[in-house]
């Protein structure tokens, strides 16, 4: 059974819940995930549109400061510019970073 065509349905559903801004995050991790996913399996046919989607929320999401929703090692496989890679790499890092910081300090708090 081909289920293309209901998958090509449902991301369009998806960009269509971007554009009106009515998405939540998971959705929004879930539809990086798709992307990635398909491009693996080397499904082509709503390749531009998905990614292009997907670009439009990882600049924004960057541009907002937000952790994005691409993890560092996918951005690699995106057409996406050096700058916006590098940016992804970085808030992750720093997200990390901060989760980190927060850990040792809850689990060995400094001395008064």
């Amino acid at each position: 059974m081909d289920v293309r065509p209901q998958l090509g349905k449902a991301l369009e559903i998806v960009r269509k819940r971007i554009a009106d801004g009515k998405i939540i995050t998971n959705e929004i991790d879930a539809f990086a995930q798709m992307v990635y996913d398909l491009q693996q399996a080397c499904a082509w046919e709503l390749f531009y549109s998905n990614i292009s989607t997907l670009v439009d929320i990882v600049r924004g999401q960057i541009s907002d400061g937000e952790v994005p929703t691409v993890v560092p090692f996918h951005s690699v496989h995106f057409p996406m510019d050096r700058k916006m890679v590098a940016d992804i790499a970085r808030l992750h890092s720093e997200d990390r970073e901060r989760s980190a910081v927060g850990m040792v300090l809850h689990l060995f708090p400094p001395f008064a």
